[in-house]
């Protein structure tokens, strides 16, 4: 990208100590002889003869632009687009996860709006069952609430997306948890779950690739646990259409390279096709129990039902149910005749239902079998709504 088209604005707000840092960190060499304290002159260790000059002093004049043309060196040696560059350079030092969706929905750079929202929801929902799994690696978390793992969540910052396809950015910044010192280990809780994610995802990669599911069930020594919730988070983001896919990438923070004698996945790239297969590791993962019947509460968000041989409509709708446990969790269901007269109602007033029924997930929303009491309510709902 041409240095016009970065942001002044978002040039002027850049910390040179950290561009310092950001410098050394992906091998740039300070020149100690050069420099008068107004700016900080770095030397490529491939060749003295290419330079940034780092300005020093935030808000001088010429700041701005001089930035612009350091973030351009920066991206012309990493083969980045200097966007990208200047968004690592907003941050504090991250690790930064990409989701991304490629094929004919998503062409424009938009999806649908239930789409998008998937794809937020199922981003979280991974990075939240890779920190559930590093502090306790089980294959279902009946309930992600652990302290650390929301602490990361809350401190994570959502990017933006690009053009010919659409991408879910989270920055989780290394040090969002603070952690007691550690002589044996100082690798951050941040790149513990960001690389627990990327080497999960690439082993599940592996074994769909070979159609060999049962070794995700039995993890060998050394192997990451893959979590039925992880799997699940997935499912959130299915891309859409024939020949599309989804890759999750990781740019490792700048600060804190890698080991290379344990390298760490990039990039994990899923095809649309394969997500019936995640379906099925994500249903082998959780515990084993049958589905009870619960009583339901919540609203109709869409009615997709057609005229039976009497005329009258019936079929499937969609609800909103209301669950203590998340903001929204769609469900769909087939409704007789009646029922589908209360849904139309019920949807027409929003009004809230009541009914009882088996909840199970289907791919990336709920299903609910054997639907009775379906009927309107006077009053808001109360929460009460269990997935199994």
């Amino acid at each position: 990208m041409p240095r016009d088209n970065l942001p002044l604005e978002l040039l002027e707000q850049l910390d040179p100590v950290q561009v310092k840092s950001y410098a050394k960190a992906t091998g740039w060499v300070r020149e100690p002889r050069l420099g008068d304290g107004v700016i900080a002159v770095y030397a490529h260790p491939t060749s003295d003869l290419d330079q940034i000059i780092i300005p020093l002093i935030r808000g001088a004049y010429g700041f701005s632009r001089a930035m612009g043309d350091v973030v351009n060196f920066l991206a012309e040696k990493e083969k980045r687009p200097p966007s990208e560059i200047l968004n690592d350079l907003l941050l504090p030092p991250a690790d930064v996860l990409r989701f991304k969706e490629a094929g004919p929905a998503t062409e424009t750079g938009n999806v649908a709006l239930d789409h998008g929202i998937g794809m937020l929801v199922g981003a979280r929902r991974q990075l939240l069952a890779a920190a559930c799994s590093e502090l306790r690696p089980e294959r279902y978390h009946p309930r992600m609430s652990l302290a650390e793992a929301e602490q990361l969540l809350q401190q994570c910052r959502l990017g933006q997306t690009e053009r010919s396809s659409f991408t879910v950015t989270l920055a989780c910044p290394l040090h969002a948890v603070p952690e007691p010192p550690n002589l044996i280990d100082e690798t951050p809780f941040t790149r513990r779950v960001t690389a627990l994610l990327m080497r999960s995802l690439h082993r599940l990669y592996l074994a769909l690739d070979a159609d060999e599911l049962a070794p995700l069930l039995n993890p060998g020594e050394n192997e990451p646990v893959i979590s039925a919730n992880l799997c699940e988070g997935l499912l959130d983001m299915t891309p859409e259409g024939d020949g599309s896919t989804l890759t999750i990438s990781a740019s490792w923070a700048r600060t804190l390279p890698p080991s290379a004698a344990v390298p760490l996945p990039r990039v994990v790239r899923l095809r649309q096709e394969t997500f019936v297969l995640i379906e099925k590791v994500a249903e082998k993962l959780r515990p084993a129990h049958a589905p009870q019947r619960q009583t339901l509460f919540g609203f109709v968000d869409t009615l997709n039902g057609r005229p039976n041989a009497d005329g009258q409509m019936e079929g499937q709708v969609i609800l909103r149910l209301v669950d203590p446990a998340s903001d929204a969790l769609r469900a769909r269901t087939d409704l007789n005749a009646t029922d589908y007269h209360t849904a139309w109602l019920a949807h027409g007033e929003n009004r809230p239902i009541r009914l009882q029924g088996i909840v199970r997930r289907v791919g990336r929303i709920y299903r609910i079998d054997e639907v009775t009491g379906f009927r309107l309510l006077q009053e808001s709902p109360t929460p009460q709504v269990e997935v199994t």
